[in-house]
Parts: C-alpha cells; structure tokens; sequence
C-alpha cells in the first residue's frame, strides 16, 4: 500500500489497506496529528490578543479563560480522539471479527489526514497577521458575544479564511477516506459504511466541542 493511493482512497491500496500495517505508523500518525493540532492553537491564541479600557475582575476572568482553553484545548481534542474510537473499537470489530486492537491502529492510521492539513494550517498561522479584540462588555453574554463575533470576522475574512476552510477540508476528507476503508477494507455495505464513517466523525467533532464549551463555563465559574 502506497502512502499517496491511500490518501487518495485508491481501491487497489485500499483492498491491502491492514494486511501488514505496522503500529508504529499509526502511533506517528496520531503524534504529528496531536503535535499539529495544538502548535496551530498555540499560534492562533498568540495572534489573538485582547484589550480592554478598564481590565476589571470579569475582563481578568475572561483572558485567563481564553488562554487556558487555547492552551489545553488539544488535550481535549486528543481526549475527543481516543473516547471516539474506543467507542467504535467496541461495536466494529465484532461485525468483522477483528481484534480491538488492530481496529484501533487501523482507524488512528487515517489521522495523518488531520497531521497534513494541521501542519499546512500551523505554516499558515505562522504567516497571517494577528488581530486585537475587544474584550469589553457590560456583562459576561455581552462580552462573550463580542469576542465571539470579532473571533469569526477575524477567521473569515481574507486571507484567514484558508484557515477554517482547510479545516473542514480536512474533516470531509477524513470521513470520506473512513467511509472507503469500511467499504473496500472491510467489506461492509455502502451503508454500514457510510453509518459509521459519518458517525465516527460526528461524536469526535461534537465531544471536542461540548468538551471544550464545558470547560470554558467551569473555568468562568471557578
């Protein structure tokens, strides 16, 4: 199995996509996907900053807030990872008669989908220039919702938006190479495959978030 036909969800490398893949890939696939993903949060907290006319209680609160979750987000995302499929490592091998273990390898092996594109996002982020955001606010809703809409016109506008459109050309193609390996791989129907491919990508996305919201809210509390 070549690297590039892989990536491409070529059949042919796809039908011998297991037969003699060796841990070590996945392990390095899962390091530069892990690596990538925080270095990118990193730079993307550093070219964010925040100012504020009067720096009172709420507005201190808020920038330790945003520094921690920058910080420790891909903690989260990583956490995200290995509960996703840990989760399908316990239901998808039993239709395949598979070991866990290999299923996990398997699976981790497709995260160097988000290594690439992390690492062509971390190249990006090292380029585009920063912004500094008001962090005003007569209350917490009010503050969070002006951060929260400046935070979205600083990613989208030009030429930042290669930013959030890389990365969520790197979760389509995550889930569509997903979808081939069950299809082809492992033989399952179109639809178990597309079932558990787009499931798979679902939990992982909305786990991370819900994660990463929680912890913002507990951190305000705190």
């Amino acid at each position: 199995m070549s690297i590039p036909g892989f990536l491409l969800g070529r059949r042919e490398d796809l039908r011998s996509f297991g037969m003699n893949l060796d841990p070590i890939y996945s392990i390095i696939s899962l390091l530069l996907f892990f690596t990538f993903n925080a270095t990118s949060l990193l730079l993307l907290q550093l070219k964010i900053s925040c100012s504020s006319v009067f720096l009172d209680d709420r507005v201190r609160a808020f920038l330790e807030v945003k520094g921690s979750l920058f910080l420790y987000s891909w903690a989260l995302i990583a956490l995200s990872w290995f509960f996703t499929v840990a989760l399908f490592s316990r239901y998808v091998p039993k239709e395949l008669n598979m070991r866990r273990r290999k299923y996990f390898y398997l699976i981790s092996n497709c995260s160097i989908i988000y290594a690439i594109v992390g690492g062509i996002n971390t190249i990006i982020l090292a380029i585009l220039p920063g912004r500094i955001i008001s962090c005003e606010g007569t209350g917490w809703k009010d503050l969070i919702s002006k951060f929260s809409a400046e935070m979205m016109d600083y990613l989208f506008s030009f030429p930042n938006f290669i930013f959030p459109i890389l990365s969520l050309i790197s979760i389509i193609w995550f889930s569509w190479i997903l979808y081939r390996i069950h299809r082809i791989s492992f033989g399952m129907n179109s639809y178990k495959s597309l079932l558990y491919s787009a499931g798979f990508t679902l939990i992982f996305i909305l786990l991370s978030a819900l994660l990463i919201s929680a912890s913002a809210i507990i951190l305000l509390l705190l």
